[in-house]
Protein backbone atom coordinates (compact mmCIF):
# COMPACT_ATOMS: atom_id res chain seq x y z
CA UNK A 1 0.00 0.00 0.00
CA UNK A 2 2.75 2.49 0.91
CA UNK A 3 4.81 1.48 -2.08
CA UNK A 4 2.16 2.64 -4.57
CA UNK A 5 1.50 5.95 -2.81
CA UNK A 6 5.14 6.97 -3.27
CA UNK A 7 5.03 6.76 -7.09
CA UNK A 8 2.76 9.78 -7.72
CA UNK A 9 4.86 11.86 -5.32
CA UNK A 10 8.10 10.85 -7.08
CA UNK A 11 6.59 11.60 -10.50
CA UNK A 12 5.45 15.04 -9.32
CA UNK A 13 8.94 15.84 -7.98
CA UNK A 14 10.53 14.82 -11.29
CA UNK A 15 8.13 17.02 -13.25
CA UNK A 16 8.79 20.01 -11.00
CA UNK A 17 12.55 19.61 -11.27
CA UNK A 18 12.57 19.33 -15.05
CA UNK A 19 10.18 22.27 -15.35
CA UNK A 20 12.76 24.52 -13.73
CA UNK A 21 15.18 23.84 -16.58
CA UNK A 22 12.74 24.32 -19.49
CA UNK A 23 12.40 28.07 -19.09
CA UNK A 24 16.13 28.72 -18.73
CA UNK A 25 17.61 30.53 -21.73
CA UNK A 26 21.06 29.39 -22.81
CA UNK A 27 23.79 31.76 -23.99
CA UNK A 28 23.99 32.17 -27.77
CA UNK A 29 26.29 29.93 -29.79
CA UNK A 30 28.22 31.95 -32.36
CA UNK A 31 28.46 30.56 -35.86
CA UNK A 32 30.95 31.13 -38.63
CA UNK A 33 34.54 30.30 -39.39
CA UNK A 34 36.05 33.47 -37.89
CA UNK A 35 36.23 33.79 -34.11
CA UNK A 36 34.22 36.49 -32.37
CA UNK A 37 36.38 39.29 -30.97
CA UNK A 38 35.92 38.10 -27.36
CA UNK A 39 37.77 34.83 -28.02
CA UNK A 40 41.06 36.69 -28.46
CA UNK A 41 40.28 39.73 -26.29
CA UNK A 42 37.47 39.24 -23.74
CA UNK A 43 37.95 42.62 -22.03
CA UNK A 44 34.97 44.98 -21.83
CA UNK A 45 34.69 48.21 -19.88
CA UNK A 46 32.90 47.80 -16.57
CA UNK A 47 33.18 43.99 -16.52
CA UNK A 48 35.53 41.27 -15.40
CA UNK A 49 35.83 38.81 -18.27
CA UNK A 50 37.42 35.42 -18.90
CA UNK A 51 37.35 32.81 -21.66
CA UNK A 52 37.12 29.08 -21.05
CA UNK A 53 38.16 26.36 -23.48
CA UNK A 54 37.21 22.75 -24.00
CA UNK A 55 38.51 20.37 -26.64
CA UNK A 56 36.34 18.09 -28.71
CA UNK A 57 33.94 15.88 -26.73
CA UNK A 58 31.49 13.18 -27.66
CA UNK A 59 28.50 15.41 -26.91
CA UNK A 60 28.35 19.14 -27.77
CA UNK A 61 26.56 19.95 -24.50
CA UNK A 62 29.49 18.47 -22.54
CA UNK A 63 31.89 20.73 -24.42
CA UNK A 64 29.75 23.80 -23.66
CA UNK A 65 29.43 22.85 -19.98
CA UNK A 66 33.16 22.20 -19.64
CA UNK A 67 34.10 25.44 -21.42
CA UNK A 68 31.69 27.41 -19.20
CA UNK A 69 33.16 25.81 -16.08
CA UNK A 70 36.67 26.66 -17.28
CA UNK A 71 35.64 30.25 -18.02
CA UNK A 72 34.22 30.68 -14.52
CA UNK A 73 37.35 29.13 -12.98
CA UNK A 74 39.52 31.56 -14.97
CA UNK A 75 37.32 34.45 -13.88
CA UNK A 76 37.64 33.38 -10.22
CA UNK A 77 41.45 33.26 -10.59
CA UNK A 78 41.48 36.74 -12.07
CA UNK A 79 39.32 38.08 -9.25
CA UNK A 80 41.30 36.32 -6.55
CA UNK A 81 44.19 38.77 -6.71
CA UNK A 82 41.85 41.75 -6.46
CA UNK A 83 39.99 40.19 -3.54
CA UNK A 84 43.33 39.46 -1.81
CA UNK A 85 44.32 43.11 -2.08
CA UNK A 86 41.01 44.23 -0.57
CA UNK A 87 41.19 41.65 2.25
CA UNK A 88 44.81 42.57 3.05
CA UNK A 89 43.90 46.27 3.14
CA UNK A 90 41.04 45.58 5.53
CA UNK A 91 43.08 43.32 7.82
CA UNK A 92 46.04 45.73 7.86
CA UNK A 93 43.70 48.36 9.24
CA UNK A 94 42.72 45.94 12.00
CA UNK A 95 46.34 45.07 12.82
CA UNK A 96 46.35 41.32 12.01
CA UNK A 97 48.95 39.63 9.81
CA UNK A 98 47.88 36.05 9.04
CA UNK A 99 48.68 35.93 5.30
CA UNK A 100 47.78 32.26 4.76
CA UNK A 101 44.29 32.78 6.13
CA UNK A 102 43.76 35.72 3.78
CA UNK A 103 44.75 33.67 0.72
CA UNK A 104 42.23 30.96 1.59
CA UNK A 105 39.54 33.57 2.29
CA UNK A 106 40.26 35.34 -1.01
CA UNK A 107 40.17 32.10 -3.02
CA UNK A 108 36.87 30.99 -1.54
CA UNK A 109 35.32 34.43 -1.66
CA UNK A 110 36.27 35.02 -5.32
CA UNK A 111 34.92 31.60 -6.33
CA UNK A 112 31.66 32.23 -4.45
CA UNK A 113 31.20 35.66 -6.01
CA UNK A 114 31.85 34.33 -9.52
CA UNK A 115 29.37 31.48 -9.10
CA UNK A 116 26.66 33.86 -7.89
CA UNK A 117 27.27 36.92 -10.07
CA UNK A 118 28.80 35.78 -13.38
CA UNK A 119 27.00 34.96 -16.60
CA UNK A 120 28.05 32.97 -19.63
CA UNK A 121 27.63 35.51 -22.42
CA UNK A 122 28.30 33.28 -25.40
CA UNK A 123 29.88 30.19 -26.92
CA UNK A 124 31.88 29.65 -30.08
CA UNK A 125 32.92 26.39 -31.69
CA UNK A 126 36.15 26.54 -33.68
CA UNK A 127 35.05 24.07 -36.35
CA UNK A 128 38.04 24.52 -38.64
CA UNK A 129 40.88 25.22 -36.20
CA UNK A 130 41.13 28.98 -36.77
CA UNK A 131 42.43 29.63 -33.22
CA UNK A 132 43.48 26.18 -31.99
CA UNK A 133 42.51 22.59 -32.71
CA UNK A 134 39.35 21.96 -34.75
CA UNK A 135 36.09 21.50 -32.81
CA UNK A 136 37.36 23.39 -29.74
CA UNK A 137 34.59 25.13 -27.80
CA UNK A 138 35.06 28.56 -26.21
CA UNK A 139 32.85 30.18 -23.57
CA UNK A 140 32.84 33.78 -22.37
CA UNK A 141 32.11 34.49 -18.68
CA UNK A 142 31.44 38.05 -17.56
CA UNK A 143 30.63 39.72 -14.30
CA UNK A 144 29.97 43.42 -13.67
CA UNK A 145 32.67 45.13 -11.60
CA UNK A 146 29.91 46.66 -9.49
CA UNK A 147 28.90 43.12 -8.39
CA UNK A 148 32.31 42.62 -6.76
CA UNK A 149 32.06 45.93 -4.94
CA UNK A 150 28.56 45.06 -3.70
CA UNK A 151 29.63 41.57 -2.59
CA UNK A 152 32.59 42.97 -0.65
CA UNK A 153 30.60 45.83 0.81
CA UNK A 154 32.65 48.58 -0.86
Amino acid sequence: MYRNSFLPFAALCCLLMTGCFWGKKDAPIMKGPKPPAWVLNPERTGFYSAVGVCGQTLFRKDARDNAAEDARANLALALESEVKVIIVQVTDNKGTNSDQTHVVEASKLSADIVMEQSEIQGYWVDKYGEVDKPMTTYALARMPKSALRRALGK
